[in-house]
């Protein structure tokens, strides 16, 4: 009987941090469970233009979708996932950036002792390497971080070049500029998740995976797509003994004595929860899966920075963004240290309306939130908009789609195939709603029911259309506005708030968070401050699926500091207690070691 010490199932960038961070142990075997497929060496993995190839593509994005938004055109929104090795780090915008205090200090508040700022501000640091201190660029708009060695966070030459400075310089005047620090108010150019000696993605498998693959303690299996825990009742308790999971057609059980974790992400973490016939019995119960253990915050408080298409800006010269980020891409694969020399990759701009309609009656765990997010909102500098400005449309003409534009989404599109666009796309960083995720069928392969509920809370929609009016505000200030031919979309007839809603179409960001919240049960919590799901003896879940109010940044960076401050400061009773105390058993006619050969 072969056995090992540590399982992760690991669909999402957090689990092969942790499978770093663990395997580190050299007598500890860890083994991950990917449900993708490894993507080593694939171009529209590694190229730093391949997420606009990737996106619906069932080899590379997990192609769900929500249920239909009844105030957003009653239709559902597309929210891609990352499916392989890597997880969504493999397929997202690359963007790069820190939370703000206020963020990480709400999870303190909302009842999680020792989850703040200030213990996490050192992993914050470690969880990356910024390659380059400066911009390189004289003027207002700069950036300084601190070097540490992991993720890397860089600036290479990607897109906009005098773009970028027009933009920064237009919107300066209308706030501070912005230093990479704690607070993250201004106008800058992003740090991007990109290896400028390689000009590829830096993802959590060039991060975290290669550098440990060569470790005899760590396996990987890809393909394996994980069915169900395996539980019995102890007392009051559950307890989960192992995990099913399918491969090459066969269905195999790893048996566990002492500890699971689970990391499969905001999505894919609940669902396997309900599964198991951890959850909501409302939702359970009706799908005729036995209800263990009653958990209603079991896929509940889903969280997500959403956008809205924003502007659509045709652009003039015949060396436009969109065709500097084409040649940018080219060269930073062909010659990346030449890019070093040249200003960065996206810019953005996040302000603050003055305004927001109080909350009314909520449930007391989600009136705390929003007496946080109040808070927050009501902070000059704290940002609660995201402006990105992206060489690629984000409305597709009739016919056919080339490279570098986006996708259709918006069925008043004007876009000529051949003509340089440039795109603002609007991302609420603090969403009010609240929003569910939970599995359609007993069936594992079906699609979840994933509901947002996009626009449900007003204040939400009275945020992104100031984002809106600011967005077009700076189109019409110089210099960027030098830069500019016209507004395509939705068009400066467009002025009335429905209108510009009517417009404007909703897309996820890759940055969902909450449906297995780290609160007090009776405050709608599934997860304790040890990441303990509630109920269960030895189930934690360890991804972003637990964070109880999301950030204002671009959550990748998130799963980092996740794992290692849990792993290395915050919890260490998690790691202990798996590291001495758990073991899994694999089946008598299960050989891991054949399965992960040659990966």
């Amino acid at each position: 009987m072969q056995s090992s010490h540590l399982l992760i199932h690991a669909l999402q960038t957090a689990g092969l941090v942790l499978a770093n961070r663990l395997s580190e142990n050299s007598s500890v075997t860890v083994v991950v469970l990917e449900a993708g497929k490894a993507h080593f060496e694939d171009p529209l993995v590694d190229k730093i233009d391949g997420w606009l190839q990737q996106m619906m593509k069932p080899d590379y994005d997990w192609e769900f979708f929500t249920v239909p938004q009844p105030h957003a055109h009653d239709k559902p929104a597309r929210w891609s996932r990352g499916k392989g090795l890597g997880g969504s780090s493999a397929i997202n915008l690359l963007g790069w950036t820190k939370p703000e205090p206020a963020d990480i200090d709400a999870w303190e508040k909302l009842g999680n002792p020792g989850w703040n700022f200030k213990r996490l501000h050192e992993y914050i640091k470690k969880a990356e390497r910024d390659v380059n201190n400066t911009i390189g660029t004289d003027g207002e708009c700069h950036c300084f971080m601190d070097h540490r060695s992991t993720l890397i966070a860089s600036r290479p030459n990607l897109s906009c070049l005098c773009a970028d400075e027009h933009w920064c310089r237009s919107i300066v005047p209308e706030g501070n500029a912005y230093e990479v620090g704690p607070q993250t108010s201004g106008a800058y150019k992003m740090l991007s998740s990109i290896d400028p000696e390689k000009g590829t993605r830096a993802s959590s498998v060039t991060g975290y995976l290669l550098p440990a693959i060569h470790r005899p303690n760590l396996k990987v299996l890809t393909e394996a797509y994980v069915n169900k825990f395996v539980t019995r009742h102890e007392g009051d308790k559950l307890t989960a003994t192992g995990v099913e999971f399918e491969h090459g057609g066969n269905v195999y059980q790893v048996h566990a004595t002492k500890e699971v974790i689970l990391s499969a992400g905001a999505i894919k973490s609940p669902n396997i929860l309900e599964l198991s016939g951890i959850g909501d019995r409302r939702v359970l119960e009706p799908l005729g899966i036995p209800v263990l253990k009653d958990i209603p915050g079991v896929g509940a408080n889903v969280q997500e920075h959403y956008t809205l298409t924003g502007l659509v800006l045709g652009e003039s010269g015949e060396r436009s963004v969109q065709n500097r980020w084409a040649d940018g891409t080219k060269e930073m694969r062909q010659a990346p240290d030449a890019a070093l020399s040249r200003p960065a990759h996206t810019s953005t701009a996040t302000t603050k309306p003055e305004e927001a309609t109080e909350a009314a009656t909520y449930p007391p765990g989600l009136k705390e939130q929003y007496d946080i997010q109040l808070d927050i909102l009501r902070d000059s500098q704290i940002p609660d908009l995201e402006i990105m400005l992206l060489p690629v449309s984000f409305a597709a003409p009739c016919k056919g789609l080339r490279t570098y534009e986006l996708c259709s989404v918006c069925s008043h599109s004007t876009i000529v195939i051949g003509k340089p666009y440039i795109s603002l796309p609007i991302v609420i960083s603090h969403p009010f709603a609240r929003g569910t995720i939970h599995i359609s069928s007993a069936d594992p392969k079906a699609a979840p029911l994933i509901d947002p509920r996009y626009f449900e809370e007003e204040t939400e929609r009275d945020i992104l259309l100031e984002g809106f009016k600011f967005a077009r505000k700076i189109s019409n200030t110089s210099p960027f506005k030098d830069l500019v031919v016209a507004e395509v979309l939705p068009g400066p007839e467009v002025t009335e708030d429905r209108q510009i809603v009517v417009f404007n179409h909703v897309i996820t960001f890759i940055d969902s968070a909450g449906s297995l919240s780290m609160m007090p049960q009776d405050k709608g919590g599934a997860v304790d401050p040890a990441l303990r799901i509630y109920g269960c003896k030895n189930v934690r879940v360890v991804d972003l699926s637990v964070v109880p109010l999301t950030v204002s940044a671009h959550t990748q960076g998130m799963n980092a500091i996740l794992i290692t401050s849990v792993n290395t400061h915050l919890h260490p009773a998690v790691i202990v207690y798996g590291l001495a105390e758990m073991g899994l058993f694999l089946s008598p006619d299960f050989e891991i070691g054949n399965l992960c050969a040659g990966l």
